[in-house]
């Protein structure tokens, strides 16, 4: 755990920070909150949790639950209630912010597991103490070849399905601001699983990858190709496709769907969509990738500003630091008030009714109903027709949805 302050004269707003990485990989090393911290006269805390299978493994009973990585994260929330006030922040004003960690959960790995390490499956108590006698070496080596383990149902930290949890309204209804990026899968995350499709790909391959990528069946595939990939597209145009198809499932339609329930739920709720690509990005990625999930990171965190060890933002322009300051001072405001609005800064519309969005670019700006077509397609028209046919379509990404859902489960304040 890291903490930056500015000036201890009067309690500080907190600011604790989350680090993403689908839950197998990222730290706190890699943040750093001193700039955010100073402009902004807040403190920031950084937290690191256990990861893979230190996190998340489980045995499906109450040997071992799972959800380790939660419970470090919610032990860092406790401890942030109980001392920092020493630190000069107020307990009573916290704010969990955070990026990520969303991939999609998996079946239990438990014989895998128990193969790969030469212990019983059977007995889970027996495989408990057969793997903790395991040298730690070993077992990251497990957790880094599976890149598979995450959070579970376990009655406690997560007592039913994300979407369910959003259905009933069972989580606290605080502020929140949502946010998702013009190109969440434009070139990190589809590099190392779909590397074919960034040179470009026809469209009877792309099929045969989002059957794979998604578990849609078959039969149903054409009403996706009907959506996303008309006839005359190119071989780029239909990566370009594909690409913004996986940003849809996995980020934009999860992080809408889950805005809509919090507003009605009757809490502010405040969505963006990140637009710009940064300058220091312009010959590590290719040129028709826009803004990459994780690229406004550097924003928020004052990357621009940062001259310490940890380089979050290279070569920054004078725009870009001019956004930098702004996004800063959006998310130091909700921290403090509720409300990321204030003096010097465009309205940031709450998002309601008439779904009104901050669009961050160079040039800031309200756009509305975000994808709107594609929300109705994902969670309306392609269950429709399954359903008709006897089929299922789970929904988008469950464990973003859990992401998202982390800040409303728990309390932050007394």
């Amino acid at each position: 755990m890291k903490i930056r302050s500015i000036g201890l004269q009067e309690e500080k707003r907190v600011m604790v920070w989350l680090p993403g990485g689908a839950f197998q990989t990222g730290s706190a090393s890699m943040f750093d909150g001193s700039a955010l911290a100073a402009y902004e006269d807040v403190l920031v805390v950084t937290t690191q949790y256990r990861l893979g299978m230190f996190g998340f493994f489980n045995t499906g009973d109450q040997h071992a639950l799972g959800n380790w990585a939660f419970m470090d994260q919610l032990a860092a929330l406790t401890w942030v209630q109980e001392n920092i006030e020493f630190f000069g922040g107020d307990p009573r004003s916290v704010t969990i912010f955070g990026e990520s960690a969303g991939a999609i959960s998996v079946s239990s790995l438990l014989q895998m597991i128990a193969d790969t390490c030469g212990c019983e499956a059977a007995d889970s108590q027996a495989l408990l103490r057969c793997l903790r006698a395991k040298p730690s070496e070993e077992l990251l080596n497990i957790s880094e070849k599976t890149k598979s383990f995450t959070r579970v149902v376990d009655g406690f930290f997560f007592p039913d399905e994300a979407l369910e949890l959003l259905i009933q309204k069972t989580f606290n209804s605080v502020p929140a601001i949502i946010g998702v990026n013009n190109h969440e899968c434009g070139f990190l995350l589809p590099v190392n699983e779909f590397p074919e499709v960034l040179r470009g790909s026809n469209k009877s391959v792309i099929l045969r990858m989002l059957h794979t990528a998604l578990n849609i069946p078959t039969q149903y595939l054409s009403f996706v190709a009907d959506e996303y990939f008309p006839d005359e597209l190119s071989l780029f145009e239909l990566r370009n496709s594909f690409l913004d198809l996986l940003g849809d499932v996995f980020f934009v339609v999860p992080g809408l769907v889950t805005a809509r329930y919090h507003r009605d739920a009757g809490a502010p709720v405040y969505f963006y969509e990140f637009q710009h690509r940064p300058h220091c990005l312009r010959d590590r990625k290719p040129a028709f990738v826009r803004a990459d999930h994780t690229d406004e990171i550097r924003f928020v965190f004052g990357g621009a500003f940062l001259k310490g060890d940890v380089v979050m933002f290279e070569g920054a322009t004078e725009e870009e630091a001019s956004l930098s300051r702004k996004m800063m001072r959006y998310w130091a405001n909700f921290a403090r008030t509720g409300d990321p609005n204030g003096e010097g800064l465009p309205l940031w519309p709450a998002y309601s009714q008439k779904e009104q969005y901050l669009q961050l670019d160079l040039n800031l700006s309200v756009g509305q109903r975000l994808k709107a077509r594609k929300v109705e397609f994902w969670t309306e028209t392609l269950p429709l027709v399954m359903s008709t046919s006897g089929g299922h379509l789970g929904p988008p990404s469950s464990l973003l949805f859990f992401s998202l859902l982390l800040p409303f489960l728990f309390p932050l304040a007394c």
